[in-house]
């Protein structure tokens, strides 16, 4: 469902860009791009306030990894930047490679070729005037780079994957051998239990794997 939405957002934004190019909103663009990225800011602010300690591979996680609402964001501040200082011929053009890459790791990889096709799409009426082959060849480049990000992305995901389930692994461990530790010393502490000198060595060095267990996962 996350996934849907999250096309759904994308695919938003930029029928507001084709419909903001368009119509006579275009003459508020400037102060449409302030608006868009104060609140790209807030929500930078308000993530790092609540997750200070956040050291994700995901190099847009700062900006709020769990809402849809950033890609949004990012997508709709790019392409009206781009089309705001030329289109095709604007010095930022290239701020859309950058922003393939950013929706192949933000979302599911999958997703970035949702935004090429709607990138292609948005763009391609200009494409067709002025220098054409170099349009073509600017819109082109953006659908080769689609498959690299897509994997790139998707390395990350699974590397993320792989730390969350290690992570939950070595949790466990840990709890298992702290009670191991502490019922192995209730054992030995309690005055009612009779043992033998042997089963209380046993019992010690058991105890003492235990805790090396434990220091060993804390270390990892």
């Amino acid at each position: 469902m996350k996934k849907i939405w999250d096309v759904i957002l994308l695919l938003s934004s930029f029928l507001l860009v084709f419909v903001w190019q368009k119509t006579a909103l275009a003459l508020y663009t400037l102060q449409a791009l302030g608006a868009l990225m104060v609140l790209l800011i807030i929500l930078s602010i308000k993530r790092k306030h609540i997750f200070p300690q956040d050291h994700s591979i995901n190099p847009f996680a700062a900006f709020g990894e769990d809402s849809p609402l950033t890609i949004f964001l990012f997508n709709t501040i790019v392409l009206l930047f781009v089309f705001a200082t030329g289109g095709f011929t604007s010095p930022f053009f290239f701020l859309l490679f950058f922003l393939v890459f950013g929706v192949a790791f933000f979302l599911e990889p999958s997703i970035v070729f949702v935004f090429t096709i709607g990138t292609i799409a948005i763009f391609f009426p200009d494409a067709l005037k002025d220098d054409v082959w170099g349009n073509m060849f600017k819109l082109g480049s953006i659908a080769l780079i689609a498959p690299l990000s897509y994997f790139f992305g998707k390395g990350s995901k699974d590397q993320m994957k792989k730390e969350q389930q290690i992570e939950k692994v070595k949790e466990k461990t840990t709890t298992a051998a702290k009670t191991v530790t502490e019922d192995i010393s209730a054992v030995l502490n309690d005055p009612k239990t009779s043992l033998t000198d042997e089963d209380k060595n046993k019992l010690t060095n058991a105890r003492n794997q235990s805790e090396k267990i434990t220091d060993t996962v804390n270390h990892l």
